[in-house]
């Protein structure tokens, strides 16, 4: 209220005549409109009155317009004021809370972003880890298959050269008993 009653003047007298001069030429203007319109519906007491009221309306403005009015006057124009103020505040402040909220949207699409990167990083690690893994099985498995092929080789190989001395002993056995006509058997 401070800077509206700064700016507080009080009506002119050029104020009260330009308001006086209007006000007769409206009163006069539908005077002659209404009796046109509406013959004998006003007398010339009638608009003499008209303009008396005017007149007095005119002086009480000019006395205390200035000090009853200015200060409604002077609240209405402060509260369009703060009213625009309010407007652009809020404007403002929709700007910042969308600013605000661009702000955390990119903010959870960059957390996001790194999350699935961090994903990535360690899916990858896991697939390298499990590749080695894969590889140190297959690595012991071609060994072990190795191992147990070259055993069965020489177990093979030995079973063979004992198959082939129990051959001989039993083919031995079997001639010398054949042979041997003491034992009192026979091969049949």
């Amino acid at each position: 209220m401070g800077q509206a009653a700064e700016n507080k003047e009080s009506l002119g007298v050029g104020d009260v005549i330009a308001g006086a001069v209007f006000f007769v030429l409206s009163a006069y203007l539908f005077y002659s409109l209404a009796g046109a319109a509406v013959p004998g519906l006003f007398s010339s007491g009638a608009l003499i009155q008209a303009l008396v009221s005017g007149g007095i309306f005119l002086a009480f403005w000019f006395l205390v317009g200035s000090d009853v009015f200015a200060p409604y006057l002077d609240l209405v124009i402060e509260r369009e004021a703060r009213t625009v103020g309010d407007e652009k505040l809020s404007k403002d402040l929709h700007a910042e809370s969308k600013r605000v909220d661009q702000e955390i949207e990119d903010a959870l699409r960059q957390a996001r972003l790194e999350g699935v990167q961090r994903r990535d990083r360690l899916v990858g690690a896991a697939k390298d880890r499990a590749a080695i893994l894969i590889q140190e099985a297959s690595d012991d498995a071609d060994a072990r298959l190795k191992r147990s092929r070259n055993e069965i080789e020489q177990l093979t190989a030995q079973a063979s050269g004992d198959v082939e001395k129990e051959a001989a002993a039993l083919a031995d056995l079997v001639l010398s008993r054949a042979l041997d006509p003491v034992s009192g058997s026979s091969v049949h």
